[in-house]
């Protein structure tokens, strides 16, 4: 049987009673988001537009296509560095840019596809087995089963996927069209509020460490809790 919620479990894990001391335990007045934006030099743009070609021409759809079938160095230098600033920290990175105008939205959404790939194996991140969907106001309300990035609604710190079984190692965004007005992206660090909690209201850390209810947002079957 495929037990998607499980609240029987017992607890195992050991709540952290020492203050995390790491590159991605930072404050706003620690971190310097310059040293996390990545640009791509004129070899890896080279690069990714002769692999935007090469996959525009192949029969393989975009799920089949990996990293290892072009020759591509500066493009795997460039993401090695991404998985560096993510691993080690401060825990995100920025690619600036890609060449969108010159290889058009459907070949970009392959790179990123492509080059997500170097940083880890892709997972669905919706029930219905979705890997990937497009971020942007349909006018729809925020509600039950209504994800915010459909909505124009601001959204608080969250952890992307947060009512899956595991939540995903790294989460990537690939900016198509910068929003006119708003659409500011917002980071905090998640090991951060961990040392203030601990610091501060250790019993309700304590308390975070259990299982609790959580929305699941529709991501589950209809015979489903």
């Amino acid at each position: 049987m495929d037990r998607v919620l499980d609240l029987s479990y017992e607890v195992t894990s050991q709540m952290l009673e020492h203050k995390i001391s790491n590159g991605i335990s930072w404050r706003r007045s620690s971190v310097k988001p310059q040293e996390s934006i990545i640009y791509l030099n004129d070899g890896a743009v080279r690069e990714l537009v002769h692999v935007s070609n090469l996959m525009s021409c192949s029969s393989k759809i975009q799920e089949q296509c990996s990293i290892d079938q072009f020759e591509c160095p500066e493009l795997i230098r460039v993401m090695h560095k991404v998985k560096k600033r993510i691993d080690v920290g401060p825990g995100f990175a920025v690619v600036h840019a890609l060449p969108i105008a010159e290889i058009g939205r459907q070949a970009a959404t392959s790179i990123f596809w492509l080059l997500g790939k170097i940083l880890g194996r892709p997972v669905a991140q919706k029930w219905d087995q979705t890997m990937m969907y497009k971020v942007r106001d349909t006018g729809q309300l925020y509600s039950y089963g209504v994800r915010g990035s459909y909505t124009n609604v601001e959204l608080c710190f969250h952890n992307d996927n947060a009512f899956n079984i595991a939540v995903p190692r790294t989460v990537g965004l690939l900016c198509i069209n910068p929003a006119k007005s708003g659409g500011t992206s917002r980071f905090c660090s998640f090991y951060s509020v961990h040392n203030e909690l601990l610091r501060k209201h250790p019993k309700i850390l304590s308390r975070l460490y259990e299982p609790v209810y959580w929305d699941r947002q529709k991501e589950h079957d209809d015979k489903e809790p």
